[in-house]
């Protein structure tokens, strides 16, 4: 039964995943990873390429139906050329080689979506939600994957 949703984030330090279970009040973080990449080269793309591959196949034979991914953006203060290029190659494989469901996730509908108290920055109010004990290493960038996936697990 396909019940799992992967939370994906992509910054220039590395793709952040989150695979999840469950929606509202039953939403659980089941376990998260950090892959750390090179897209200055060929080589650098194919590798991430394979293992973005094998990562995502690996987490449909355990149940995963939904990519949701946390968008890069544009601007003075956008996201990096590598955070870019990696969600791009995310896509192509979630979508065009496993037919993934794809949900792009923007950051700014975070704090309605975490109930957010007024002034109250959305990554504070994930990290008491989903990581109160401070158990899930890389949180600053994992925290972006694990909300993507509970805006989309609402879907």
């Amino acid at each position: 039964m396909k019940t799992r949703i992967l939370g994906i984030n992509c910054t220039a330090a590395g793709v952040f995943i989150a695979v999840t279970t469950g929606s509202g009040d039953n939403f659980k973080v089941v376990s998260t990873d950090k892959l750390t990449f090179s897209v200055e080269t060929a080589e650098g793309i194919r590798a991430l390429h394979r293992t973005l591959r094998t990562v995502l196949a690996g987490a449909i034979t355990d149940g995963a139906y939904r990519v949701a991914i946390l968008k890069c953006f544009s601007g003075p203060r956008g996201s990096s050329v590598e955070a870019i290029k990696a969600e791009a190659i995310m896509e192509l494989v979630a979508v065009s080689e496993l037919a993934l469901d794809l949900k792009r996730v923007a950051p700014h509908g975070f704090p309605k979506v975490l109930n957010c108290d007024p002034g109250q920055k959305w990554q504070q109010r994930a990290k008491q939600r989903f990581n109160p004990d401070g158990e899930i290493k890389h949180w600053s960038g994992t925290d972006g994957a694990v909300c993507a996936a509970y805006k989309a697990a609402a879907l």
